[in-house]
């Protein structure tokens, strides 16, 4: 007779057939008898396990994980006469309640055994659990981490420790006080990590294990190549070769452009044409990608530094690396094709989870130029006289910023006016002369405009254009046609609040038009934000230093309201905002920044802190869903301002 198993766990379901010995007490014996269809076929003693799929109709791609590792799973087992599919056994089966089994058991499906000891782990910066086995030790340590998923994960790190690991399951973003987001990875984190758990009395002393999967297998290889004295072992699962979600930083030197994420860039530079549904849309040349090798482990950029020839340099670089990398030499010679080539499929061919080859990769400092590259003759050069910079024309730093803060303080006095009711409406006129005397006093909207302007240029050093151009151009921001050989347009940019238009060298790969209320030059645009029409709707917009000219709060919810009906699906909206709006306001913080940007609509691409401002790069995804998000106290005392937003 053939019997078949339907298995209910949770959301899932699996089935599967079997052949019985009639002479048999009809006992079925998973370790002996053969399954000729199902889920699986043949002899597998845990099969009706590892072999559950998906209840027909669910969402796909929803995996199995195990939230709360203290409590097991419950797994209940039905044997009904005769073969059914999933679909019968569970859809129509609950449809037409009719389908009963002739047995049924229940099992418990453990994931900490007895004695397993549990322990959340708040030391210095390191967040996460630590799973230790039963008995007194020294056990082998391991630290296991996942992708970008974020939170904590826990169910393989118990198992672990269930079997005789002192596991750590690390956190690194999006728990606790940990940052909501990961706009990069900080080494030193990891590392901190790693030198807490070595030097736990429970835990072997001479080294630990790293395990990890997708970006925590990435975490895993630089964790080895940085820190071999402690990391012995790694398992890095499903890692990144080529996509390079987040960047790593060390010592607050960012780690961006290391090897996967230019090998994409050479691989789409052999392809010649964009390749629609690759890893690489865009306008993803390998001109816009330079690496400086002098030190691999102090990879750095500098924010408006041009790099000569980006091309070449990326390119002798890589020969130089492939020299530490493996005992095979790879002739690199610039702007040839087959090279490149040559060089994706000795990549492809080679061993890059070798903990050795990370070592050689990360750690070594290359100086040496690649042995198949002939050196260059040193040629006597006259050294020209560089021409004396122009002498910057600026006003008294505390002048300006006097200006800034009376005039931010008068806008907001008028805004309370005329919003107040209590005030005789004959009178109201009267108050509101006097504070816009004041404000002409002061210089006026000129005043203030020039005021800001140079404020922007001290506020660290940083001209709010030149990051928003670098961040456009590291995400390949840019129009993609369906035929490469169509001309591209250029992409459409509103820059709100302008003085000038910032953005003419560019124009080639951008069509900016920029608006302000008083323009100080022929080509900026005279019109108010919130009444702007414009005949399409923009690729990017920008609001550097605008919303927090404005005084109500009110409006300033109405303005980022606005970008949501401005900004094309998919497009992008950069804010900057002065620090102290987001770092010591009573009423606002990056969190709740970021969830009103969500609820709008908005996901968090980049973000960058300078010693003045803050600078945030979102990207409209469409799924917007609008709250509410009344002004309340975030942070208490007497010394914070009161900068709001109201949604």
């Amino acid at each position: 007779m053939s019997m078949v198993i339907p298995q209910f766990v949770l959301l899932l379901s699996i089935s599967r057939k079997y052949s019985i010995n009639p002479t048999s007490t009809r006992n079925i014996d998973n370790s002996n008898d053969t399954s000729h269809g199902g889920s699986y076929v043949g002899v597998e003693q845990m099969g009706f396990l590892w072999s559950m799929t998906q209840v027909p109709g669910q969402r796909k791609g929803l995996r199995l994980s195990k939230k709360d590792v203290t409590k097991p799973y419950s797994i209940q087992l039905n044997c009904f006469d005769g073969h059914l599919s999933p679909e019968d056994g569970f859809v129509n089966s609950l449809a037409k309640n009719s389908l009963q089994p002739i047995v049924s058991s229940e099992l418990e499906k453990m994931y900490m055994a007895e004695g397993v000891r549990r322990i959340p782990v708040r030391e210095g910066r390191v967040r996460g659990t630590l799973f230790l086995p039963p008995g007194n030790g020294p056990f082998p340590g391991v630290i296991d981490m996942f992708g970008t998923a974020g939170g904590l994960i826990e169910f393989k790190a118990s198992l672990l420790a269930s079997h005789g690991f002192a596991v750590l399951a690390l956190a690194y973003f999006a728990y606790d006080d940990l940052p909501k987001y990961l706009p990069f990875c900080e080494l030193e984190y990891f590392e901190e990590a790693a030198d807490w758990l070595v030097k736990h009395p429970a835990v072997v002393h001479h080294g630990i294990g790293v395990m990890g999967v997708s970006k925590g297998g990435e975490i895993a290889l630089m964790m080895a190549a940085h820190r071999a004295d402690i990391v012995k072992a790694i398992v890095p699962i499903s890692t990144c070769l080529v996509i390079n979600a987040s960047a790593f930083k060390a010592q607050v030197t960012l780690l961006n452009l290391h090897m996967p994420h230019t090998v994409s860039h050479l691989i789409t530079k052999v392809l010649r044409k964009l390749n629609k549904g690759s890893f690489f849309p865009g306008k993803a040349l390998v001109t816009d990608v330079y690496l400086e090798y002098q030190d691999l482990r102090r990879v750095h950029t500098q924010p408006g530094k041009e790099t000569e020839n980006r091309a070449s340099k990326t390119l002798r670089g890589l020969g130089e690396m492939l020299v530490t990398l493996g005992s095979e030499k790879v002739d690199i010679k610039e702007n040839e094709n087959e090279s490149v080539t040559r060089l994706v499929a000795w990549l492809s061919s080679s061993n890059m989870a070798d903990i050795t080859s990370a070592d050689s990769f990360v750690s070594t400092k290359v100086t040496k130029h690649c042995e198949t590259e002939r050196p260059e003759k040193k040629s006597k050069v006259r050294k020209k006289r560089k021409t004396p910079k122009k002498p910057v024309v600026e006003i008294n730093s505390r002048k300006d910023r006097r200006i800034i803060n009376e005039f931010h303080a008068l806008n907001k006095k008028i805004d309370s006016l005329r919003r107040n009711t209590l005030i005789q409406i004959k009178d109201r006129p009267t108050q509101i002369a006097a504070l816009e005397a004041k404000k002409e006093k002061l210089g006026g909207i000129n005043a203030y405009q020039k005021a800001s302007k140079l404020g922007e240029a001290r506020h660290g050093s940083f001209n709010s254009a030149k990051w928003i151009l670098k961040q456009m151009r590291d995400l390949d921001v840019c129009k993609v046609k369906p035929d490469p050989t169509e001309a591209t347009e250029g992409l459409r940019l509103l820059d709100v609040g302008a003085l000038d238009n910032n953005y003419k060298k560019h124009q080639k790969w951008i069509q900016c038009t920029p608006i302000d209320l008083n323009p100080q030059s022929d080509v900026v645009v005279k019109a108010d934000f919130l009444k702007f029409k414009g005949n399409n709707l923009y690729d990017v917009v920008v609001l550097s230093l605008v919303i927090n000219f404005e005084g109500d709060v009110h409006r300033r919810g109405k303005m980022l309201r606005k970008c949501q009906e401005l900004i094309v699906d998919q497009g992008y909206l950069f804010i900057v905002l002065p620090l102290p709006c987001l770092n010591n306001s009573r009423y606002l913080n990056d969190d709740l920044f970021v969830s009103m940007m969500e609820s709008l609509g908005f996901k968090v691409c980049a973000c960058h802190k300078s010693r003045k401002l803050s600078f945030y790069m979102f990207r409209k995804t469409g799924h917007a869903q609008v709250k509410s998000f009344p002004k309340r106290v975030l942070r208490k005392g007497g010394n914070h301002n009161n900068f709001a937003i109201v949604l």
